[in-house]
């Protein structure tokens, strides 16, 4: 079977160590039935997300209901042994190692699914929150355009979770409903940082074409220019350098 492959535990190894900075330990868990779970210990926390999952054409595809979206990370198992894939913005390796019990355990935190992969769509046609109307009254806004607001906010941190992706189609779909495009994170992130910094240069061109601010400052005093160099994103340095933008230490 094509499972066959992938069946067993794997390590995170990664050079940039993204998840064990975050986590002492980062695992993936293959079974043979098809399910998947990628998971953390810490010695605060056991942190399991299961998924259904099957392999097209040298690609991992994943489902976590109730959304429907199904992903596709492509894979590579290297001469040396190693797992090769894309997902939460990084590229990351993976070796094999023995049976992990933390994934069994009763006490492990198992995140809503809607934590994990939320349905972000569904928030611009849902009744307003409270969190909508009281971000509408802060901003001078509408519910609706708050609404939007979220939804596109989520698009960017959908893509960051495991085995998961970032969808221009979606974000660009949003954005053309009208968003508020001031909005800012308690650090005073601005979403065009978050996006620069990540790399989706498509994405970022099209926040500038609505109006984004390109140099605005968060708490730290660093704009979209500063996230973007720090993670080497090259295309999109270029793009905002062609729309104006400085660093935090220019301005």
């Amino acid at each position: 079977m094509e499972t066959d492959r992938l069946v067993g535990y794997w390590k995170n190894v990664s050079a940039d160590k993204n998840y064990n900075d975050l986590y002492d330990s980062t695992y993936l868990h293959f079974n043979s039935q098809n399910r998947l779970q990628w998971g953390y210990k810490n010695p605060d926390k056991i942190c399991v997300v299961s998924f259904d999952y099957k392999i097209e054409n040298d690609s991992i595809k994943t489902v976590l209901l109730p959304n429907p979206r199904q992903e596709s990370t492509p894979f590579q198992i290297t001469a040396e042994e190693k797992l090769k894939l894309i997902f939460s913005n990084s590229e990351t390796s993976w070796t094999r190692t023995g049976k992990q019990d933390f994934f069994e355990r009763e006490d492990k935190w198992e995140p809503e699914p809607e934590d994990i992969r939320p349905d972000y769509m569904k928030i611009l046609s849902e009744p307003f929150t409270n969190f909508h109307k009281s971000i509408a009254k802060f901003y001078n806004s509408t519910s609706q355009l708050a609404a939007n607001t979220q939804a596109l906010w989520l698009v960017w941190d959908y893509s960051g979770e495991p085995f998961s992706s970032f969808h221009l189609e979606d974000f660009a779909y949003i954005l053309s409903k009208g968003v508020i495009q001031n909005y800012r994170s308690n650090e005073k992130h601005t979403l065009l940082m978050l996006i620069a910094g990540d790399g989706h240069t498509e994405a970022v061109k099209l926040l500038l074409e609505n109006g984004f601010d390109v140099n605005a400052q968060n708490f730290y005093g660093n704009t979209a220019l500063d996230y973007a160099i720090f993670s080497k994103q090259i295309d999109t340095i270029k793009l905002l350098k062609e729309s104006g933008a400085k660093t935090g230490t220019d301005l």
